[in-house]
């Protein structure tokens, strides 16, 4: 009887172990909640977070993550919803280095993280860099433009920064050339595994056509 008892038990500590195992979601998923989204989640490169997927995906992440919590019942969420979806679209390429994501904080599913990362206005939009460990990384971005090219500046340079301040390996080098005086000098530390060097030219330092 006493180790029928043991194996019932230790059966349902690893069925909670699985229920509770860490759930990383990306493009497609469909999130929990009775409220209405105002993203389509096979149409638009954007990541569909909620209670359940928010940690394990956006924390210790090899990616970036730009999120925009809003509200649907929010007139203003509903007119900037064209405007965050363009720029979801004209940043689709950036995927290996950073990811679009968006958060529905009117649904009472998602009650609890948008408590967390202090979410009182909305849309609210805040960039995670890489790695990010908990809310408290998350870097507003505030009084973003209606405009997908203004947007991309504002988020270009905090992916310069993200980089500058992790000089991830596995990202694009973004950091200024300066004088250089010749071809070969370019590959210098360059690891031998890579083939192909592309060099961006702009018109100053704080330019950010290199992210285009």
């Amino acid at each position: 009887m006493a180790a029928q008892y043991v194996l019932r038990s230790a059966c349902l500590l690893l069925l909670l172990t699985f229920l509770t195992s860490a759930t990383k979601v990306d493009y497609g998923y469909v999130p929990v909640g009775d409220n209405p989204r105002l993203y389509d989640e096979v149409l638009e490169p954007i990541v569909q977070l909620d209670e359940d997927t928010f940690a394990d995906t956006v924390y210790n992440s090899d990616t970036a993550y730009f999120i925009e919590y809003y509200a649907d019942w929010c007139g203003y969420c509903r007119r900037f919803a064209p405007h965050f979806s363009k720029f979801a679209e004209a940043v689709r390429l950036w995927a290996p280095i950073m990811k679009v994501a968006v958060i529905n904080c009117a649904d009472s599913y998602n009650k609890g993280v948008c408590k967390d990362n202090n979410i009182t206005m909305y849309p609210t939009n805040k960039y995670f860099p890489r790695g990010s460990t908990g809310a408290k990384d998350g870097i507003e971005v505030e009084d973003l433009d209606n405009h997908p090219e203004t947007m991309l500046d504002d988020i270009a340079n905090q992916v310069k920064e993200d980089y500058m301040r992790g000089r991830h390996a596995d990202w694009p080098n973004f950091e200024w050339l300066g004088k250089t005086g010749t071809y070969g000098e370019l590959w210098t530390g360059v690891p031998d595994t890579v083939q192909h060097y592309a060099v961006l030219f702009d018109e100053s330092e704080n330019g950010n056509n290199s992210m285009k």
